[in-house]
């Protein structure tokens, strides 16, 4: 290698003469030149060799100036070392930017990510709007009251004539139990509450007649008013008769005193003044059906009706209950085309349904099963059970276990 005979002052004067190293682009500039070549690769590919690049720059500053000798030089390599020490701020502060953006757009993701695979606020919303479906789909799907619905409740059964007065419907309706008041408080109190015009039957609540019970001896007083109409025609006196019956079922009664205006006694039709309602020996067997108090309700009522032709089985009230009653406007609640077998264990009415039979989650057949149930109510068995159906459920009804008979027939909301 060939050596050079240069002084220390020939070396100063050349690097005197050597043009001043500065970096003209503004800061916007340069971190826009950064932030482009971030995008193209990741952080960990630059910030070691810039690291290494500002270590060497400082190494520089600190040994060239001795090795000159020279203020000036010095200065001049300060200047440089200064502009590649914004340089690297920028670059480092760029990274930070990056950095932060980054761990920002992860968590965005994240949360979206989050949202999209794992959505359990979604899922909670859809579970709840699938429960209201499902509950307002039962509600649609059935008419009478269920022990689960009960609760802190008390059901109270009035039997109600319609327009035509040709037909008892038993509507039911709850009401919160009181402390230091009876079941039968609550039925005196909610007659006034009923509203049966708007229900499509006739106006009958209250009653004509002052109601006093005795809960200890299970008796009551009906006194009825001097102009009460029980008396004039035969459905009219049905319709009360109809009533004593059904308060002395729910109140379990012993005993029933007939008043008028505080006198013992009261007519119906011309029959002589009757003092005690006994309720008939007569065991009638009636099936449900439907019945559409106005031609524009789409949910009907059931109404049990009980055939001159006194069936002895209950297979045979299902085959009546396949038939419309057209002298009192009722409906078939069977449809023709499904056929089924009714046969009795123990205490269940077991419903065989043949290949044939089409069963579908319906609003048809879940009146069908509710009418069944109903009418083994009147038979007073205590389940129901379905074999051979093309479904599990049906509305609220599952299929594949013993069916728990209504509480009650028709429910209706109070205003």
């Amino acid at each position: 290698m060939r050596k050079n005979n240069h002084s220390d002052r020939d070396i100063e004067e050349l690097l005197k003469q050597m043009p001043k190293v500065k970096d003209q682009r503004g800061k916007r500039e340069v971190y826009q030149n950064v932030t482009m070549k971030m995008n193209r690769r990741k952080r960990q590919s630059w910030l070691i060799p810039t690291a290494a690049a500002a270590a060497a720059l400082l190494l520089l500053v600190i040994l060239i100036p001795g090795m000159m000798g020279g203020q000036d030089s010095a200065e001049e390599f300060s200047s440089v070392s200064e502009d590649s020490a914004q340089y690297s701020t920028a670059t480092n502060e760029s990274a930070d930017r990056e950095e932060s953006a980054q761990e920002e757009d992860t968590s965005t993701s994240d949360d979206e990510f989050t949202s999209y695979e794992n959505p359990k606020n979604n899922i909670d919303a859809s579970q709840e709007a699938e429960s209201e479906t499902k509950i307002e789909q039962e509600n649609v799907y059935t008419t009478a009251v269920y022990e689960e619905e009960l609760q802190d409740q008390e059901v109270l059964t009035y039997p109600i004539l319609d327009n035509e007065v040709q037909n008892i419907v038993l509507v039911s309706v709850l009401v919160p139990k009181e402390e230091g008041k009876s079941k039968f408080d609550l039925y005196k109190e909610t007659m006034s509450s009923l509203t049966e015009e708007k229900w499509g039957l006739s106006d009958n609540y209250p009653l004509d007649a002052n109601l006093v019970y005795n809960e200890e001896q299970k008796t009551l007083t009906v006194d009825m008013f001097e102009d009460h109409s029980y008396s004039y025609g035969p459905a009219n006196s049905l319709f009360i008769n109809t009533v004593l019956s059904n308060l002395w079922s729910d109140f379990d009664l012993e005993e029933i005193t007939l008043m008028t205006d505080g006198e013992p006694g009261v007519h119906f039709e011309h029959n002589e003044p009757m003092t005690e309602f006994v309720p008939n020996d007569v065991t009638a067997y009636p099936g449900y059906y439907l019945f559409y108090p106005n031609e524009t309700d789409e949910q009907p009522l059931f109404v049990p009706y009980v055939h001159l032709e006194q069936p002895e089985t209950i297979q045979e009230v299902f085959d009546f209950m396949k038939q419309d009653v057209d002298t009192h406007n009722l409906k078939a609640s069977i449809p023709e085309d499904i056929v089924f077998e009714a046969n009795v264990d123990d205490e269940t009415v077991v419903i065989t349904f043949t290949d044939e039979s089409v069963i579908e989650d319906n609003e048809e057949t879940a009146h069908m099963i509710e009418a069944l149930l109903l009418t083994a109510k009147e038979f007073h068995y205590e389940h129901v059970r379905v074999e051979n159906a093309d479904v599990d459920t049906i509305g609220r009804f599952n299929l594949s276990q013993e069916l728990e008979l209504p509480i009650a027939p028709n429910q209706k909301e109070l205003p």
